[in-house]
Parts: C-alpha cells; structure tokens; sequence
C-alpha cells in the first residue's frame, strides 16, 4: 500500500498546516480557503513548490477535519497568469472540495494558469490511508471542479516536459496507477468514487496537455466527466488518452474543437452540434466491465482519426500480470453516427473480436472471449473508412446510413434497418462467416430490409441467413429482392439450404402444409408451412425411394388440406 500523501505533494514542507482562509485578491488572482503555499494568497503570480487547493488538517483529538479551498484566476490589464514549477492538486483528499477558475475576457489567454509537471484533479486514498487518518474506507472523496472560461487558458506541462510529467488526471489513483507512465499494479483495493469536473467553455478558452490525459481507473466506478463547449478547445494530440469506466467527455457546439492522441479508451464520449474531435486510433470499450461509447450526431458533428477504430477491443494476456478469472462482459463498445455526422479515419474500423495483441494460444478462448462490439449507423450518418470488419461478439446495424468502405463479416452479425430498413455501402461486401438478418413485412418499399452497396457481395460457404417474415402474400421469395448491387458471388461450397434459417411471425398468406420456396442465384430451397417452416430437401439430392416417399407424402397433405374438417366435439 502507498503513504497517505500522494509522491508529488511530499516536496513542499509543512504542507498540511499552512493555509489561508480569508479571501484575498490581487493582481487577479482571488484565493479562499485552503489552499497551499500561502505565497499566492500574497500575490505571488510564480512559485516553486505544489500548489494545493483543498485539504484536510488533523484537529485536537487526532480527528480528521476537511478543509475546502478555491482559487479564482481572473483577466486583468496586463493578463493574468499564475505558474508552478511543480504540480497542481484540486480535491484530492476525503471529504475536500477544491475548485480552481480561470476566467479570462474573451481574448486569448487573457487568464492563464501553467505548470511543469501535472495537474491532479479529484484524487482518493488507499485503505491503508483511511486509517492512518481514522475514517471509513467509505468516507467519501475529494470533490473538484476546474473551469477554464471565456478566453482562459490552462497549460499542463509543456513540450519541455519528462515523459512522467505534463499529465491532466481525473479522477484517477495518483498515488498508485500509471506511476511513471505506464505499469499497472498487480492488485490494488478500491473505495467508493467521487466527483471530477473539468469544464471548458467559450470562443478562444483553451487547455494543452503535453503527455497523458487520464480520466477515471480500471479497478472502480468514477464520476470524472470533461466537457468542452460553446468554441472551447482541447488539445492533447501527443499525449496518451485514457477515458475509463464511468467517465465522460462532451464535446458541443459549433467550432468547439478537441484533439487527442491515441485513444485507449474513449469511455462514454459525445460528439454533438457541430463540435469536432480527431484523433489517433482509437478504442471504444477496453479493459473495464463497463465498456465505452462514442455518439457522433448532429450535422456538421464530425470525428477523424488517423489510425485503426476498434469498437469492443480484448488485447491483452492478463495472466502473465497476476490476473485470473472470467470476464464474460468485459470489454463492450458501442459507436453510433447518426444525424448527417461524419465518422472519418485513414485505418480501418474493426467491430468485436481479439485484439492483435491478445495471445490465444496461452489462454483458453472460454477464459476470455471476443469482446462485444455494436456499431449503428442511422439517419444520414456517413461512416468513412478502408474497411469494416464485423468480427466474433460484432454487431453492425442501424437505418438510413452510409458506410463508404469494404465490408467484412468475419463471425459477427449484420442486420440492416431498423424494423426494417436502409443501409449503403459505397464498396464490396463479403459474407465469410457469421450471420445476416433480414426482414420482410411487405412488398412495397420500406418494408423489407434493403442493401445498397457500390460494388461486389460475396457469400462464403459457412455464412448464415436469418430471414424473418410477416405479411407474407407471395408462395416464393428471392434473396436478390433485398439487394441493389451489380455482381453476386458464391463462394463455393455455398448452399443455401444449409445457409438459410426462416422465421414466419404474424399474417403469412399460407395454407397449413403448403409450400414456399426461397431462391438465390439459381439455388432454391422448399419449405412446408404448418405454422413454421420445415426444410424439404431438393429432389434432385435424393434418390429415387426417397424422393418417391417426399411426393407421396406431400399428396398427403394436399389430400389432408381438401378433406372435410369435423366439427367440434366429434370423435
């Protein structure tokens, strides 16, 4: 277990008993409550050691007594700006609530705070540290919030800084995840989640952060949210980005813009309104049982990234880092384009599946299975990439959208439309393996699933057919019905005897035993009708007794279907 006070606050001497309670102002910068060290309170605009905004002191008694503090950095003639060489820590301890704001006057940088190392926003102790300072382990946490509004400006790290520096943390374990940059803890004990808060918002206020941005963690339930709005900017385009369990970000509103590096995880993320976000890669649901989601609506809306999309991701081999166990709803994503927005990236987009990185042949596939993957496309949405994969746990649907790449079902499940619906593809489709559903209510348009697609569709031999039939007035049906594309293809082996599974709901046209047949590409395939479908195999398959015995079986029914019916009560 870790000390109580966190590496980065141990520095400055005497932190824990000196602070100012009396509001003050100077020079812009307006100071209340708790906050750490006293010299910014006197006006001092640059300082050397921690600054600390909210905390706690152990009263008479020895008993634990929360302490909130506030700094204000306001816009005056000449800017205002408050610097440390060190790092910034807001809320971090049981109980604290600390806020920090800086408002500028609507010019850029008008109000401006920085550091060299890290800022940590919210914070929580282990339960060694509860206690050492004798609470509960379920005390609640430090409360923060950090504005940056109208024109203010905060800078986190700089292209100077160490790679263990230049870190904005949310609502994450400080003292004990990503010490460094990068390890995991092999276990870690947890206690209940507390509030983060970073808000962005107004033409020209902006935030950097030079190397990591880390929202929330692995092992708990967090309430860390980012939202920038109204012509804010965000800019963290070469640092890490971790947006994990419960966290958010929110990005809203015409020429509010937030660039990011590599996404590990994108947590529970919002594109709205004319906002844009780019990206590296990106991962949508990784290594958390809550998973993640990404909604880019709204017209104008619009994500680009320059590396691989993977929705759903399972990539490493946990055993190797002291982890067991089974993880059956691990690793969900969901992405959603919708509304006239725009989903762009130079890779490709992968639904479900293993990750590359994840080693199959060390761990049981009944151990860890595919992650689950959802993408929807729905209502002039536009999806724009080399090729979509829809793998094992993947799941492709949606009404109305455009997917303008190759498309691959490669074990997972497309089904177009919504109840029924609309889907383009503006490139080849092949069906290797996993499932398709189609439905059909109707003859008149709209009321069968229908795909357009650009180029070639392609059927794999162990590929499936779910179609699911109501309103049926018609003794035959033909797959071609629910495509618009120029060449079919059938890999061979193809049989669609074998590929296809019928569902009949509600007010199907048929008889008790009558026929109906389903075709595709000069192969059909028979059914009898009670009700259900039943498989009749072609003639030509059998031989001759047996077909013999399937015609005189069908007289049968007929036979059955004219004779007269008793009536009720009769035996």
């Amino acid at each position: 277990m870790k000390r109580i006070i966190p590496k980065h606050l141990i520095q400055a001497p005497m932190l824990l008993c000196l602070f100012v309670f009396a509001i003050q102002v100077h020079s812009g910068i307006v100071v209340e409550g708790a906050v750490t060290p006293p010299e910014i309170a006197a006006g001092a605009s640059h300082v050397d050691d921690p600054i600390v905004i909210g905390d706690f002191i152990i009263g008479a008694d020895d008993v634990y007594q929360a302490l909130d503090g506030h700094i204000s950095v306001v816009a005056t003639d000449p800017p205002t700006s408050l610097h440390t060489l060190s790092t910034i820590s807001i809320g971090q301890f049981p109980r604290a609530y600390g806020e920090l704001n800086v408002i500028g006057n609507g010019a850029p940088g008008s109000a401006r705070v920085s550091m060299d190392h890290s800022v940590y926003l919210g914070g929580d102790l282990d339960d060694l540290a509860y206690a050492e300072l004798g609470l509960e382990a379920e005390a609640a946490n430090g409360r923060a919030v950090l504005n940056v509004l109208n024109g203010g400006a905060l800078d986190v790290g700089s292209a100077a800084s160490l790679d263990s520096q230049g870190y904005l943390r949310i609502a994450n374990r400080s003292a004990t995840l990503f010490q460094h940059g990068s390890e995991y803890p092999k276990s870690v004990d947890v206690n209940p989640g507390f509030d983060a808060v970073l808000n962005i918002s107004g033409e020209n206020s902006s935030v950097s952060v030079a190397n990591a941005l880390i929202v929330g963690d692995h092992f708990r339930e967090f309430t860390g949210q980012i939202n920038v709005t109204s012509g804010a900017e965000l800019n963290a385009s070469d640092a890490i980005v971790q947006l994990l369990e419960d966290s958010e970000l929110n990005v809203s509103g015409i020429l509010t813009r937030v660039a990011l590096g590599d996404v590990m995880n994108l947590g529970s993320t919002s594109v709205r309104n004319a906002a844009e976000l780019s990206v590296g890669a990106i991962r949508v649901g990784d290594m958390d049982s809550d998973g993640g989601s990404l909604l880019v609506s709204g017209a104008g809306s619009r994500v680009d990234a320059s590396g691989d999309v993977q929705v759903g991701y399972r990539a490493f081999d946990f055993t190797d880092d002291g982890y067991s166990g089974n993880f059956p709803d691990d690793f969900r994503g969901q992405l959603t384009i919708e509304r006239e927005a725009v989903l762009s990236t130079t890779g490709d987009l992968i639904v479900g599946g293993v990750g590359p990185l994840f080693d199959t042949t060390q761990v049981p596939e009944s151990l860890y299975p595919p992650a689950h993957g959802e993408l929807r496309v729905n209502s002039g949405g536009r999806l724009i990439a080399n090729t979509v994969f829809v793998e094992e746990g993947g799941f492709l649907g949606g009404d109305g959208g455009s997917i303008e790449a190759d498309l691959v079902l490669n074990g997972g499940v497309f089904s177009p439309g919504n109840s029924p619906g609309y889907t383009h593809v503006g490139g080849d489709i092949l069906f290797d393996t996993g499932l398709l559903e189609l439905e059909y209510t109707g003859p008149q348009w709209g009321q069968y699933d229908f795909i357009h697609a650009d180029g070639a569709v392609t059927f794999g031999s162990d590929f499936q057919v779910l179609l699911s039939l109501e309103n049926l007035t018609v003794p035959e049906i033909s797959l071609e019905h629910f495509f618009d594309v120029d060449r079919f293809y059938t890999l061979p082996g193809f049989d669609l005897a074998s590929a296809l599974d019928l569902h009949f709901g509600q007010n199907i046209g048929l008889d008790h035993g009558e026929m109906f047949t389903v075709s595709f590409q000069g192969q059909r395939s028979q059914y009898i009708y009670r009700g259900s479908a039943q498989a009749v195999p072609e003639l030509d398959s059998l031989g001759l007794p047996t077909a013999f015995a399937l015609v005189l079986s069908i007289l049968a029914l007929v036979r059955e279907r004219r004779a007269p019916k008793q009536p009720a009560g009769w035996s």
